[in-house]
């Protein structure tokens, strides 16, 4: 029988199997030297990858044996060894590799950076890996960079594949092996999945912390883009809590990674996990893709590091060890909370926190700090104290610490290079410091716990109301002078480096005049003269953010991002009071301010950073005012519908429903002046646009400029000293971008 008379299913098998056949080029080289185009003796590792300083790549994608040829036939791969390959964007890595070459202070030796400069980042494809890529297992005395590092080479296993969304609590796994909380999606991992048994299916039969060491210290990023995120970290975000003390946290930073993967700390690890989640959720993904991290993943990754930080606080005993990593992490952590709207997760954590505050006595503290860790007790504590205050008056519920039973001094004011092991430096108030707006705010909360616990039927009180009121008056009169408005109620504005105490600013008067708002609220369908102070509290937090628009486009200020809360906080007090008193002076302007917060708030989703905060308080604004505008015509059901959206910020679901029903009580005078209103808003909407003087588009792209050095601010900062002999300011991502960037415009 001739061979076109041969079995039909043999000629069909292999007509079948032909097109998967694709001739392959073998590769005589190991893979970093095939890169470099570099000559490879094939050993393993090769002499060329030795003298580089590259033996864990050459050891994780050898050359092949001499003499034999690689069959990439996808029917002879075994089962228990699921392969795939990944794909490196070079065309990202370009700019970015050669800036870390100069950047770099270990130079060639930095096995992180060079790891970084071949695999920035990676997609999976559909194909099956020729040569199938083994895991190395860290050793007990493996160094986290290195552990790190040979990880970052590594492609996922085909069990890994899929990416998880933000939502995503927990993640399922076919084998059963362990249930761990966070998905492990990370596109810089893989898990061997022999039949000897399986790195996480090890964990099931570990009674210590070490496995939990191994898997955490696998997902992070690579030093350099770590040393970024943090950057980024202290420059933009942790000015909001200042409950990390700088220098002692990079301190602590560096001997992480050059220290032995059993050594690390997992409380401390937990901290360092959701410095890196807040930065991934807010850094330009502009900068994120200099440094390797995909612009379209970068986000993903915040949620991600998110979750390993809560594993490594369990994995860390936290419950049963409190410590003040563990009571950072927390502080911190709120932060992310409130960008993705999780307020209840808030409140059931900080009892845990409470609780493990007091087992460490930093409410029993009652001398000024001496050194820096009796200044950071401090600053724990009373940032507790202000957010356990801020969430019952949130949720309606008593306030977990009753700070009348304390006598734990205020924080000191002063910057993190006041304080030291045996040494702590306190200035006047007259001098602005990092801590200046923490110690009003905490004067500012004891004042308001202290009404909650103590009497809460008072506030029920009208005379009790302003009574209340007169002191909340007395400390923001009391003010330095940088944080006062001037005659025309503008606030002070300030150079790059310190430009965060017009940012302080605005939180303090934000929340103050929120505050003062819900207390005059149930009074204003009786008392004219509530009405009157209402009105001035809004005026008072609008000065500080209208001065923060016209000095420069708020998409240009990186600070904006981690407020989105505050900035929701006011507009929907604004926009409320709007909704329901209908007749407001000035009605058309504030329809501008809340119209250009909605619009600012849209702005993060512009930039990929679609926090629900941003997203769904821009919507919301926007139906306020829809509602607004509709006058006679906008049915209680409608208004309503709101409260949900709403009632975090006006004080529980009960006040808020309250408070829009008196919409439709009575029949007055008021609808016919709304019209008139309307039109004034109409006529003056652009013109109320203009004078903000910072109006953008929700397309335009984040400057790199304000990272790298922005224009002086309005004020002379010679008139007073603000030496930072530390460099607190000045160590941020210049040094590792200036030349990224300037390499990348080639």
């Amino acid at each position: 029988m001739s061979s076109s008379q041969s079995d039909p299913a043999v000629t069909s098998s292999i007509v079948q199997k032909k097109p998967r056949h694709i001739p392959r080029r073998v590769p005589l080289s190991c893979d970093p030297c095939r890169k470099r185009k570099l000559k490879c003796d094939r050993a393993v590792p090769c002499s060329t990858c030795s003298r580089y300083n590259r033996e864990d790549l050459c050891l994780l994608n050898p050359a092949p044996p001499r003499g034999k040829r690689i069959n990439s036939h996808p029917k002879q791969r075994t089962q228990s060894q699921p392969q795939c390959t990944v794909e490196a964007h070079n065309a990202s890595q370009t700019a970015g590799a050669a800036a870390l070459e100069r950047s770099s202070p270990q130079g060639l030796g930095n096995l992180s950076s060079q790891v970084w400069s071949e695999t920035p980042s990676y997609e999976i494809t559909e194909f099956v890996a020729d040569v199938p890529v083994t895991e190395e297992r860290p050793g007990p005395g493996q160094s986290v960079e290195k552990v790190q590092a040979v990880t970052a080479a590594q492609p996922l296993s085909s069990s890994h594949q899929q990416l998880f969304t933000a939502g995503d609590s927990s993640t399922s796994r076919s084998d059963g092996a362990v249930n761990i909380l966070f998905p492990q999606n990370l596109p810089l991992l893989q898990f061997s999945s022999g039949v000897d048994g399986s790195f996480m299916d090890s964990l099931i039969f570990s009674d210590n912390d070490m496995q939990w060491k191994k898997l955490l210290v696998k997902f992070l990023p690579t030093r350099t883009q770590a040393d970024v995120l943090l950057s980024y970290f202290i420059e933009h975000i942790n000015w909001l809590f200042q409950t990390v003390h700088v220098p002692t946290f990079r301190k602590e930073y560096s001997k992480f990674w050059d220290g032995e993967v059993k050594d690390v700390d997992l409380p401390w690890m937990s901290l360092l996990f959701t410095i890196l989640s807040l930065s991934a959720l807010y850094i330009p993904v502009d900068v994120a893709e200099v440094v390797g991290l995909r612009r379209d993943s970068i986000r993903k990754y915040s949620h991600i590091w998110h979750r390993a930080s809560l594993q490594a606080l369990q994995a860390g005993n936290y419950e049963g060890k409190p410590t003040l990593s563990q009571l950072q992490t927390f502080s911190i952590t709120q932060l992310y909370w409130y960008a993705t709207n999780n307020i209840e997760t808030i409140n059931s954590r900080m009892g845990q926190a409470v609780r493990n505050a007091q087992a460490l006595g930093l409410d029993k503290d009652h001398t000024p700090a001496r050194n820096v860790a009796e200044a950071m007790r401090h600053r724990l504590w009373w940032d507790l104290v202000d957010s356990d205050t801020f969430q019952s008056i949130c949720l309606d519920r008593p306030p977990l610490i009753q700070v009348h039973l304390t006598n734990v001094p205020l924080p000191l004011n002063c910057d993190d290079l006041d304080l030291g092991l045996d040494f702590a430096r306190a200035r006047t108030m007259n001098e602005p410091t990092v801590m200046s707006m923490n110690i009003y705010r905490a004067r500012i909360f004891r004042l308001l716990n202290r009404a909650l616990v103590i009497d809460p039927s008072q506030l029920q009180s009208y005379n009790s109301v302003v009574e209340i009121d007169r002191k909340l008056l007395k400390i923001i009169d009391e003010l330095p002078w940088y944080f006062q408005l001037d005659h025309e109620e503008k606030a002070k504005t300030f150079s790059a480096a310190h430009e965060f105490l017009t940012w302080q600013n605005h939180i303090l008067r934000t929340c103050v005049s929120t505050q003062r708002v819900r207390m005059y609220r149930p009074f204003l369908d009786s008392v004219t003269s509530a009405f009157d102070t209402c009105i001035g509290a809004v005026e008072n937090a609008l000065a500080t953010y209208r001065t923060l628009r016209r000095n420069e486009p708020i998409v240009t200020q990186q600070k904006f991002y981690p407020q989105a809360y505050q900035i929701f906080s006011v507009a929907v007090t604004l926009g409320t009071l709007l909704l329901v008193e209908r007749t407001i002076p000035n009605a058309a302007r504030f329809r501008v301010d809340v119209h250009n917060m909605a619009d600012d708030l849209g702005l993060l989703e512009a930039q990929a950073c679609p926090v629900p905060v941003a997203v769904n308080g821009h919507n919301v604004l926007l139906k306020i005012l829809s509602l607004f505008e509709q006058g006679e015509s906008c049915s209680p059901e409608d208004a309503e519908r709101l409260v949900p959206d709403i009632s975090i910020i006006l004080g529980g679901e009960n006040t808020t429903r309250a408070y829009l029903r008196r919409r439709t009580a009575t029949e007055t005078q008021q609808s016919n002046q709304v019209q008139a209103h309307l039109g004034d808003v109409r006529d003056q909407g652009d013109g109320g646009r203009q004078l903000q003087g910072s109006e953008v588009t929700t397309g335009q792209l984040i400057s790199l400029t304000p990272l790298l050095g922005a224009a002086e601010g309005l004020f002379d900062l010679d008139d007073f000293d603000l030496s930072d002999s530390y460099g607190l300011f000045d160590w941020d991502m210049t040094g590792l971008l200036s030349d990224a960037l300037a390499s990348g415009r080639q």
